[in-house]
């Protein structure tokens, strides 16, 4: 070591300090920014998933609000078509009785065997 850098390390040390002081405030004003942008950023992630979860949650409630009349609906013409049925089958037992009574059977026998093979 020289005499001339022994001179100018206190001077260097100041400047180095400085330069330190400097970086570290930079740091610390990039790291608060950045932790602004980030603070942003979740309140609008928070704040589109709120609006998902009531638009879902309304939309479950209209659909759960029109279950019981498509459920209603169901059921009459459900029944609509067993009563149509049931007509039909009647009328055509009128027309028919002989045939009617020979087929009923016939299905009995086919139930009968088939059970008692099992």
């Amino acid at each position: 070591m020289t005499s001339d850098s022994i001179k100018t390390s206190p001077i260097d040390l100041g400047a180095a300090r400085q330069s330190l002081d400097d970086a570290r405030q930079s740091v610390n004003e990039t790291g608060a920014k950045a932790g602004a942008r980030a603070q942003g950023m979740a309140d609008q992630a928070t704040d589109v998933a709120s609006d998902l979860y009531e638009r879902a949650r309304g939309a479950i409630r209209d659909a759960s609000g029109a279950m019981p009349e498509s459920t209603a609906e169901a059921i009459a013409a459900g029944q609509r078509a067993v009563d149509e049925g049931t007509a039909r089958l009647a009328r055509r037992v009128a027309k028919q009785p002989i045939e009617a009574l020979i087929l009923a059977g016939a299905i009995g026998y086919l139930v009968g065997w088939a059970t008692s093979r099992g």
